[in-house]
């Protein structure tokens, strides 16, 4: 009986120390973390330089709407002037083959612009990222680059309006990648009203 308390003291004494070897090991874990979340969800916004301030409205609005979700969300928004030069999407697409998680929006109405996003489209694609079409007439061409033709986020860009946009964004974040937002449908847009000056 002496010889199982000295046994039992022991295993007790073992067990403490594991338990005190984890603790360091858990914590530095939870530090991780949330910096690997947060450079998981990128938020690749391109809507053309005439919607770009729209696009930046709509990251403003998400942030404000969740101020703790968003941390783990990246906005990108391209413009003609941010595929110039150096820091081009095409650029950036290249060198960057890593699976992520996140969502992309193409305007396609503008033609010549696509056809310079088409390497980053391709680069979203090969890393697990869903592009969607907006705007323009989806046909044979956008299919065959894979552009997503999605009848709801359709409804939303139809609609339009920075509030439509955020809706239409939040809507596919938590669709596609599990963000925690409340999910609204389209407001509808009044066909005709009355316009005055300020």
């Amino acid at each position: 009986t002496k010889q199982g308390e000295i046994n039992a003291r022991a295993r007790h004494q073992n067990g403490q120390r594991d338990k005190t070897r984890l603790v360091p090991l858990l914590a530095a874990l939870l530090l991780l973390l949330p910096v690997a979340v947060s450079a998981q969800t990128t938020v690749h916004l391109m809507l053309g330089d005439f919607n770009s301030k729209m696009a930046a409205d709509a990251a403003t609005a998400i942030r404000t709407a969740y101020p703790e979700a968003s941390k783990a969300l990246r906005f990108e928004i391209v413009t003609s002037r941010s595929l110039d030069g150096a820091s081009s999407v095409e650029t950036a697409a290249s060198s960057n083959s890593s699976p992520a998680s996140g969502i992309a929006v193409a305007h396609i109405m503008d033609r010549r612009l696509l056809e310079r996003w088409k390497p980053a489209i391709r680069n979203f694609q090969e890393r697990g990222i869903k592009v969607y079409a907006v705007g323009g007439a989806y046909g044979k061409e956008d299919r065959e680059l894979g552009l997503i033709d999605d009848a709801e986020v359709g409804r939303y860009y139809r609609e339009n309006g920075l509030e439509n946009i955020t809706r239409m964004l939040v809507f596919l974040l938590a669709r596609d990648c599990g963000f925690a937002g409340e999910v609204r449908p389209p407001e509808p847009v009044p066909q005709n009203g009355i316009y005055l000056r300020a």
